[in-house]
This record gives structure tokens, sequence and C-alpha cells, in this order.
């Protein structure tokens, strides 16, 4: 019985110690207001113009789409420093 009575006291104050500190509103600070998430906002489709070069790439023979990706990498090396190219060049040649 003892035992008993020192546990319904200790589930009074238990429901107390609740009672006064857990804040009104069910411990929700910002009610209402929807947490920033933290996921990377969702990309958008590609539009009507870029489905279609895709597309027409996908009907591409492999041979062809190797020699579009050359010519792209010759494009970007175009657009370096003339110095380091005479540079890369000289190096391929010994």
């Amino acid at each position: 019985m003892v035992a008993l009575g020192v546990n319904l006291i200790f589930v009074i104050l238990a429901v107390l110690s609740i009672a006064v500190t857990v804040p009104k509103g069910g411990g929700s600070r910002d009610l209402d207001e929807a947490a920033a998430s933290p996921a990377p906002p969702s990309q958008l489709p590609p539009d009507e113009a870029k489905a279609a070069v895709l597309q027409r790439l996908a009907a591409l023979p492999l041979a062809d789409l190797e020699r579009i990706e050359k010519q792209a990498t010759l494009q970007e090396l175009a657009k370096l420093d003339t110095d380091l190219l005479e540079r890369l060049l000289e190096k391929h040649r010994e």
C-alpha cells in the first residue's frame, strides 16, 4: 500500500510539472508556420525546344554523337589562351 501511495504521489508530481512547463498550444512556438525545407528545389523539366533537340540527337548513330562531342571539345579549347595552346601542342609533339 505504501508503494502504491508513493507511486501516486510521483504521478501527481509528473502531471503538475508537465502542466506547468509545457506552453499552451501543444508546445509549438510557431503555430500555422511551415518550417523551411532542407531539400533543394525541384528541377524544372526541359522546355519543348530542348526536348526536341534531345530527341533528334537520340536518333543519331554513336559515331555522329562522338564527332559532335569532339567538335564541342575543340570549341572549348579554342577559348583557351594562345600561349597555353602552343605549350600543349609542343608537349604533344614530343
